[in-house]
């Protein structure tokens, strides 16, 4: 599978490009601005992209979404748990003193255990809340797209509308921690990781761990 990233936008959000080489369909993932160069990059790796997929919908995650839909007519997939937050994109930007971005249109809404296909690979959708309502990764063979839950050293927030640390505890320490510790985590911010080196190392999923054992 290729996988590659662009940093975009002010808050250092990850974007992806994503493919199958073998057929050369390609998704965008979060596509959260510099649309063209994340084109750019899908066209070095001789992929059209067919699907955008979104992980959650906060702002810095789907700023380039309407763009990206006008230039590629790419199906746009989102968790079905999103749709408020996509339909207060507006108020979000608001709230935050942000550009308010074209509201994009959404085609498929995804639930746990959905199947996304991009060519001859499949994405399994896993639902896990916490930092927004709906959030979900893609998870694909030893590789997930986990937008902002696990990250290098961190995760996620779940101070902003929406988010549970509740959930978040669950999301992380029952879905997240349970897939191979051999799987490469591609978040949302800052660099990829595997699941085995933020099991060890990572104190704030310590921290979870630990307090799911007080439960």
């Amino acid at each position: 599978m290729i996988i590659e990233s662009l940093v975009v936008g002010p808050f250092a959000e990850n974007s992806y490009v994503v493919g199958d080489p073998a057929t050369g369909e390609g998704a965008l993932v979060d596509p959260g601005g510099d649309v063209g160069d994340l084109l750019d990059l899908a066209k070095k790796r001789k992929l059209r992209i067919t699907k955008i997929l979104i992980t959650h919908a906060h702002w810095d995650h789907v700023y380039g979404v309407a763009e990206a839909q006008r230039l590629t007519k790419a199906e746009t997939i989102l968790p079905e748990g999103e749709r408020r937050m996509i339909e207060r994109l507006r108020e979000q930007s608001l709230m935050f003193g942000l550009p308010v971005p074209e509201q994009p249109t959404i085609d498929t809404w995804v639930k746990e255990g959905d199947v996304v296909k991009l060519g001859g690979l499949e994405f399994r959708v896993l639902i896990v809340p916490g930092h927004s309502p709906g959030h979900a990764a893609y998870v694909c063979g030893l590789d997930a797209l986990s937008g902002d839950t696990l990250m290098a050293g961190s995760v996620g927030r779940t101070d902003l509308p929406g988010g549970s640390l509740e959930q978040f505890v669950d999301s992380i320490t029952r879905k997240i921690m349970a897939l191979p510790d051999d799987t490469r985590i591609h978040p949302g911010h800052g660099p990829s990781t595997t699941v085995g080196e933020e099991r060890e190392t990572n104190p704030f999923v310590l921290e979870m761990m630990a307090m799911r054992g007080r439960r």
